[in-house]
């Protein structure tokens, strides 16, 4: 463009300006035209910083409050998940123009593991029960995975202080919510019933909320004990760490309790450096001491009547009531009815997404409870495996199983091989909320919610993005050691000619 033609474009932006402005006032909507700067500096974000929106999305995302479509149910976040949609259109169209890939990451394991699962879920919606449904449900899982799993690596392979930029961004804003919490429960005297909704609107509800405190408190606690970070940011990683056990305890999440003990527990066996074949026997022997007394269990479980309750002791004793804990009884009413829906349709399911909406008819009288619903209206599964086995049948949920094997084998490999202290250490703190996480999932589902997805998706790039990392050290040492052999091979057939 010539100096003339730039001059007239600026002086056609005003005029078009001033008369959006024009028009607003006669029709009384003056706030319109202030849209327009924040509309400016949202697309030059988009064209020009992808990394900088990408950290913003991830700030927003526990302050951003969902909003309930009456048709189908499916919910969207404001501000974080337009902002992810917004995301995916640009990166598509930047993919069109650019049409770099980086093969590292489409070759890894974990990603060739994720087209499974996406390219099943594609399956599985075609032949779904409510096609509509199942890919609003797709499109939600690719607005998750594409910006916090595919981006995310490239963000984290160029500076892996990212990884640490990241989980503070989450962290942060989480913060925020966690005092907002504790002092809404508080009006209320702390009282377990309203523990349940107190984090509401930037939470649905309590068991969301205490999954992610303690998927969170990992890397907090990875911050607080490192050598790397000055005195006052440790101790301002003890204060954080304290609220978020504090908040921990007060959402009265039975399963987020569980899940942390058991991270404890995985924690500690990589400290005492405990084999994973031991392990892997000890798990055994546990299972199998289950089955083996599996009816003196059951018998001491249904005798169990202790009801869930302000009280902390007689809250961990009601985890095992099912005999009048209607939380309880409700989860494995719906369990049984995902293993029902499993039994007519067990290739392919009913549709990602479609639970809540088609498992009425297969509930029980006798198994009902008083919180049972027909109406689709209280919630999915509430399990990260069964939900899968009734949508997307026996291959949904080996998929599950297959990515959850592939991103610990995956974390696994980076903390046996890694040098760098700080690389072990970043991706031990990623498995343990992934310990966090899939233990909450055996009573809970929640990768179809923002406050989830983002987190678990970022989590699984940070520990991609190391072990390809490490795969392109090993790579160059491998060609360095090549040349030098063949540098060696080379002198000593001179010396050998020589001779």
């Amino acid at each position: 463009m010539s100096k003339k033609q730039k001059i007239l474009g600026v002086y056609g932006a005003c005029l078009a300006f001033l008369v959006l402005v024009v028009f607003c006032i006669i029709k009384d909507l003056a706030w319109v035209p202030l849209l327009v700067p924040v509309a400016l500096i949202t697309v030059c974000l988009y064209f020009f910083a992808l990394k900088d929106v990408m950290l913003i999305i991830v700030f927003s995302v526990p302050l951003s409050v969902n909003l309930i479509g009456s048709e189908f149910g499916i919910s969207i976040g404001i501000p974080d998940e337009i902002m992810l949609i917004l995301f995916v259109l640009m990166f598509i169209f930047k993919m069109c123009f650019d049409g770099k890939i980086d093969k590292d990451i489409i070759s890894h394991p974990v990603t060739i593991c994720i087209f499974i699962v996406l390219f099943w879920m594609f399956v599985c919606s075609i032949t779904s029960s409510m096609p509509i449904v199942s890919f609003k449900y797709l499109a939600a899982r690719l607005w998750f995975v594409i910006p916090c799993y595919f981006v995310a690596i490239r963000i984290f392979k160029e500076n892996q202080k990212n990884i640490i930029k990241y989980n503070w961004a989450y962290i942060i804003a989480f913060t925020i919510v966690i005092i907002y919490t504790i002092i809404n429960h508080a009006m209320h005297g702390f009282s377990a019933k309203s523990g349940l909704w107190v984090m509401f609107p930037f939470f649905p509800e309590h068991t969301c909320y205490g999954a992610m405190l303690v998927f969170m408190i990992p890397f907090i606690v990875y911050y607080l004990l490192s050598s790397e970070y000055s005195l006052l940011k440790r101790m301002a990683a003890l204060v954080l760490l304290v609220l978020f056990v504090i908040a921990t305890y007060l959402s009265f999440t039975r399963a987020a309790w569980i899940s942390a003990v058991m991270a404890l527990l995985v924690a500690l066996a990589f400290l005492l450096k405990i084999k994973f074949k031991y392990a892997v026997v000890i798990v055994t022997c546990l299972v199998g001491l289950f089955f083996a007394f599996e009816d003196q269990i059951l018998i001491t479980m249904q005798r169990n009547n202790t009801e869930s309750s302000q009280n902390f002791v007689d809250h961990i004793k009601s985890m095992t009531n099912i005999s009048s804990d209607a939380s309880n009884l409700e989860r494995i009413n719906r369990w049984s009815c995902a293993i029902r829906m499993f039994e007519e349709r067990p290739v392919v399911g009913w549709g990602p997404g479609t639970y809540q909406f088609v498992y009425a008819p297969f509930q029980r009288a006798r198994e009902e409870t008083i919180i049972s619903t027909n109406a689709g209206d209280v919630g999915n599964c509430h399990s990260e495996y069964f939900g899968p086995l009734s949508e997307q049948g026996l291959p949904g949920l080996i998929l599950v199983f297959a990515l959850m094997i592939s991103i610990f084998a995956t974390g696994g490999r980076v903390y046996m091989h890694a040098k760098d202290r700080n690389d072990r250490h970043i991706v031990l703190f990623c498995m343990l909320a992934f310990v966090t996480y899939y233990t909450h999932g055996l009573m809970n589902n929640f990768l179809d919610i923002d406050k989830a997805a983002v987190p678990f998706w970022l989590y699984v790039a940070m520990i991609v993005s190391l072990d390809i990392k490490i795969r392109n050290i090993e790579k160059q040492n491998a060609e360095r050691q090549s040349v030098d052999n063949k540098e060696l091979d080379t002198a000593d057939s001179k010396i050998d000619s020589s001779i």
